[in-house]
């Protein structure tokens, strides 16, 4: 039953099986929808590439069968839709377009046509996605392998089937995860390649591999072609034991393919670690940046004027300006009449001669893109040039070897027996490819570097632990030079090499010694006639020339100056104008200062500022010494004061406790009395005054002792005046067990007493006023107060607990308030 049905089924879905075309008015959304081509190898959709971050969504096409990651084309490169559902339709207004939920437009072809035809688009098992008429053959209105414009559907990747027999564009993707349009750009025409960066020329020579694999594209299906977003042109094939993409070739191959890399003048070997070098008598333009990597601001001459002496340097040049203000045509026959009539012209740059027109050129623009050689490369594009350089730019002498393509060969190498220093004669010039060799006992190696100034060389070899040389020349190696990770190459490993310097140069005639001035021709100690130096010159092999002997003369330090009056000695501070030892006149140096003859000046004695130093140091540490003892003599001797005030108090208060206790005894207590008693006495006047002659107002209380009035004294202080009254029995009793107790019980936690006054009848105690009330408000209290004195534990005995608080308290003995205790009682 399920079988008669499935016919039913499908017709509610656009297909049953993965489908290649849509009609119009059909869509694919954003939901797993895709359409794939008729034999399986690529599928178009919606999709995020990978390692992309955020919810960004492109719509493309990649492989179905072998790598769903490797997208081919994408149709809103620099337009993705951001946390969203697209819609990829073919409009009823034939138009193919990218959209949102919201209608919001991201792509579209833009066609606007307004044919009711019935079209569609149709993905190809080549990987093409075609839009036209449906059932109409080659009529084609759109397709993704149109890359012939610069719009924003231009790819990164070129597929087989692709016309390469038209203009073609691939531009870069920004980034692995960004298919934005990047910096790069392949302008392809038949055989003809050139990568752009950014409008200007990156790379304009491929090798001949590469040519030949982008023109056997179409016949093999299994590959691709990427322009990579770091500026390489991919060549890709798909292993299919492996199932996984083969890296088989690259354009530029090396530093040297990029276009100019080592700027004008500068010449690039792939073969060297450091790729770059400057033509003989150049200097880098930006040093810095030339030892770091970056070639770019090319080199410079030191001299730009022109002679007939010029050299002339061959390198192979893999571009040139062909216009006619850089190319002129010499009408000559071979090479060297095109050097002479190069050499009569200042503006002439270079030379060069075109095999397949037989015509010689000279080049008025600076050289660039300039290789040391150009092997696998077209000769058509590459041309062999020589370049002037002017010979005042070059350190060269008669004995020198000859140059070996752009390398100067430098004095004392030798390259033959007519030539430079024989025991030098360690090097080999391969004149057809320009390159020098150095022959040790353990092989040949090439040189890759030669520097004259620090006297070294650079030679490549497979295995530094087999490289041996022979210790009875002058080389030797040093440590092994170290190159920035950024413009080594996989080359062999260099290793540096010094030379010794030569002894002088051998000759045969004084006229060999021409290129060392003040040398003649002449037999040495080793037996063989080498150019020595005139007298009084001595031979320095680091400069190669005879240099003058110096003889180093010191005198010696002068004395004061000479001088007929003080003016003359203005130039030399703390000096005065006197007669000196040796009977002249001169400018001596003033009291502690002395005269220096080797820094002409009078400098201060160091003895006396070392005198100095001490004194105050001395000084310094007298005065401490002597306050310390000052102080501790004071300290002392306040303290004995201390202790006799102390002595002097207790005998005052014993001998007054005592004329007290005599007067309780004998029961009397007259004015004279008064005497003895270690208290203040205050007149009666006085104590009038404080308390308003004892008003009313004025009085606190009253007691068995009599009444206590609040008074004020002159000097401000409150005071409680207590009154004997001439009507108690027990006033003059009370009056003398006080001043006795008062007398012995002076105490921080007790009431002061400031004094008394006797006048007749009149026995007055002057107290320290207390506006917290007296002890007696808290003995007879009420009984919520008594509950919150719990402390003291206030009952029956109350003289007994409040004695044990105030001992405790006071710090006094338990038996000496019992004594207080009894006396109260």
């Amino acid at each position: 039953m399920l079988i008669l049905y499935m016919p039913l089924l499908c017709s509610f879905y656009a297909y049953c099986e993965a489908r290649d075309t849509l009609r119009q008015g059909e869509w694919i959304s954003d939901n797993g929808e895709t359409l794939v081509s008729a034999g399986g190898r690529f599928e178009f959709g919606f999709f995020t590439p990978t390692g992309s971050s955020g919810n960004k969504r492109y719509i493309g096409i990649w492989y179905h069968e072998w790598d769903n990651r490797t997208v081919v084309w994408v149709a809103n490169r620099d337009s993705p839709i951001i946390n969203a559902n697209g819609v990829f339709n073919l409009t009823e207004d034939s138009e193919l377009k990218v959209l949102d939920t919201t209608g919001k437009v991201y792509w579209s072809t833009d066609i606007r046509s307004s044919c009711p035809c019935n079209r569609t688009v149709t993905l190809t098992n080549s990987g093409n996605l075609v839009y036209g008429d449906y059932g109409v053959l080659n009529n084609i209105l759109w397709e993704s392998f149109n890359t012939t414009t610069d719009d924003d559907t231009l790819t990164d990747t070129l597929l087989p089937g692709m016309d390469q027999n038209t203009f073609l564009y691939l531009t870069s993707w920004k980034g692995s995860d960004d298919p934005g349009k990047g910096r790069f750009t392949l302008h392809k025409y038949r055989s003809s390649n050139t990568i752009y960066k950014e409008n200007n020329i990156y790379c304009n020579r491929f090798t001949d591999q590469m040519d030949a694999k982008l023109g056997n594209l179409s016949r093999d299906f299994t590959a691709r072609v990427v322009m990579g977003f770091s500026g390489k042109l991919e060549y890709w094939r798909w292993d299919v034991k492996g199932m996984n993409w083969s890296l088989l070739m690259t354009e530029p191959a090396n530093n040297c393919t990029v276009y100019n890399y080592c700027g004008n003048y500068g010449v690039c070997n792939p073969d060297n670690n450091l790729v770059c070098k400057c033509l003989p008598g150049f200097k880098p333009n930006a040093p810095e940046k030339w030892h770091s990597g970056d070639f770019s601001n090319g080199c410079f001459g030191n001299s730009m004027s022109c002679g007939k002496n010029d050299m002339f340097f061959p390198v192979y040049a893999m571009s040139w300006d062909y216009t006619d203000s850089n190319l002129k045509t010499v009408p000559v026959k071979d090479e060297s009449a095109c050097k002479t009539e190069c050499l009569k012209r200042c503006d002439c740059r270079s030379y060069s001669y075109d095999n397949d027109t037989n015509t010689w050129y000279i080049l008025t623009q600076d050289p660039v893109d300039l290789r040391e050689y150009a092997e696998g490369y077209d000769s058509f594009f590459v041309h062999r040039i020589s370049v002037r350089v002017e010979t005042s730019d070059i350190e060269s002498v008669v004995q020198s070897c000859e140059p070996c393509g752009i390398n100067m060969i430098p004095y004392p190498w030798s390259t033959g027996p007519s030539c430079g220093d024989p025991i030098y004669f360690s090097f080999n010039c391969n004149t057809t490819s320009g390159q020098v060799s150095f022959m040790a006992p353990s092989g040949t190696y090439r040189v890759a570097s030669i520097d004259p100034d620090t006297r070294t060389f650079l030679i490549q070899v497979n295995d530094k632990g087999n490289l041996r040389l022979n210790h009875s020349l002058p080389f030797d190696l040093t440590s092994p030079r170290n190159f920035s990770s950024e413009i080594s190459t996989e080359v062999a490993d260099e290793v540096e090499i010094v030379w010794e310097p030569p002894l002088e140069p051998i000759c045969n005639s004084s006229a060999n010694c021409n290129d060392w001035s003040h040398s003649t021709c002449k037999s040495a100690r080793d037996g063989k006639r080498r150019c020595l130096c005139t007298f009084s010159y001595r031979w320095d092999g680091t400069t190669l020339k005879c240099r003058k002997d110096e003889v180093e003369i010191v005198w010696e330090p002068p004395l004061e100056p000479i001088c007929n009056s003080s003016a003359n000695c203005n130039d030399w501070s703390h000096s005065t104008c006197k007669s000196a030892r040796d009977g002249k006149r001169r400018c001596l140096c003033t009291f502690s200062y002395r005269w220096d003859g080797a820094m002409l000046k009078c400098r201060k004695e160091k003895w006396v500022t070392l005198l100095l130093i001490i004194g105050i140091t001395s000084v310094s540490i007298l005065c401490a010494i002597s306050s310390v003892y000052i102080w501790h003599r004071n300290r002392t001797k306040r303290q004995e004061n201390r202790n006799i005030d102390q002595r002097n108090r207790a005998q005052r208060m014993l001998n007054s406790e005592r004329h007290v206790q005599d007067l309780i005894d004998l029961s009397e207590f007259n004015e004279e009395d008064e005497k003895g008693i270690d208290v203040p006495f205050f007149d009666l006047e006085s104590i009038l005054i404080a308390t308003n002659n004892f008003s009313n107002e004025n009085k606190l209380g009253e007691g068995g002792y009599g009444p206590v009035y609040k008074g004020k004294l002159p000097n401000g202080q409150e005071i409680a005046v207590k009154r004997l009254s001439s009507v108690s029995n027990q006033g003059l009793q009370e009056f003398k067990n006080e001043v006795v107790l008062i007398a012995r019980l002076q105490h921080r936690n007790l009431v002061k007493l400031y004094g008394y006054c006797i006048k007749g009848t009149e026995k007055i105690l002057l107290y320290e006023y207390m506006p917290n009330k007296s002890l007696d408000f808290f003995i007879f209290v009420t009984k919520t107060v008594e509950m919150e004195m719990k402390t003291c534990k206030i009952k029956s005995k109350a003289y007994f607990w409040i004695g044990r608080c105030v001992s405790t308290s006071f710090g006094e003995s338990l038996e000496d308030f019992f004594i207080f205790t009894r006396t109260l009682d």
